[in-house]
């Protein structure tokens, strides 16, 4: 019995071998896309880094703010001389008082009535002696006033040193009592110009920050 043969449209169609290396008939990304992606990534990196960066800023802000801690004295002003609290700042270690409106600051470089910070709330408004022969002057500014140092060499108890003082009116918060407090007498005698370059900017932060209100 003879096998019937099946015909070519009957069965499925004999395909050839596949070729799996075939790659799809894909177009390839034109430059443009191209160009496009870079420049997002681009974009991308630059955001970063400047993220980073801030964030790099805020962490060093914050370690400096840190490092200035202040604290409060334990002795305070008279209330007409001043009513801030006084927030002493790193390197001091307490307020003291020993006349009337007569107070100072002493410090890690104290020595003494040296190398500390006076402040003497007084009536008048004059330095005495009012001219010092080769004195030399600087400012800062307290609350929009004005207040100008002096600093000259002179002796104190037998022992030569830089004496740097101003007078100012009295800004800070505090309540009247009469004219005993107008005033407000600032004055450093230091061993050295390095000390004086220290207590010069602790007097003139302090006040700064009495004048708040």
């Amino acid at each position: 019995m003879r096998r019937r043969l099946a015909k070519p449209d009957e069965t499925s169609t004999i395909r050839g071998p596949v070729n799996l290396n075939r790659k799809g008939q894909l177009n390839p990304p034109s430059k443009s896309v191209l160009l496009c992606t870079r420049r997002r990534r681009g974009k991308t990196g630059a955001a970063g880094k400047k993220g980073l960066f801030l964030a790099i800023a805020l962490l060093v802000a914050f370690a400096i703010c840190q490092g200035q801690t202040r604290k409060r004295s334990a002795i305070q002003w008279k209330p007409a001389d001043c009513t801030t609290p006084l927030m002493l700042p790193d390197g001091f270690y307490d307020l003291s008082q020993f006349g009337k409106g007569q107070y100072r600051i002493d410090g890690k470089m104290s020595a003494g009535h040296f190398n500390c910070i006076y402040f003497i709330f007084q009536p008048g408004g004059a330095l005495n002696p009012e001219t010092v022969a080769g004195a030399t002057e600087s400012s800062f500014v307290v609350k929009d006033t004005k207040v100008t140092w002096r600093s000259y060499k002179t002796i104190v108890e037998g022992r030569p040193v830089i004496r740097k003082e101003a007078v100012m009116p009295n800004i800070l918060p505090h309540e009247k009592q009469g004219n005993s407090s107008d005033y407000i007498w600032i004055r450093v005698d230091a061993d050295s110009q390095q000390i004086l370059d220290q207590l010069t900017p602790a007097a003139e932060e302090i006040l700064r920050d009495l004048a708040q209100p």
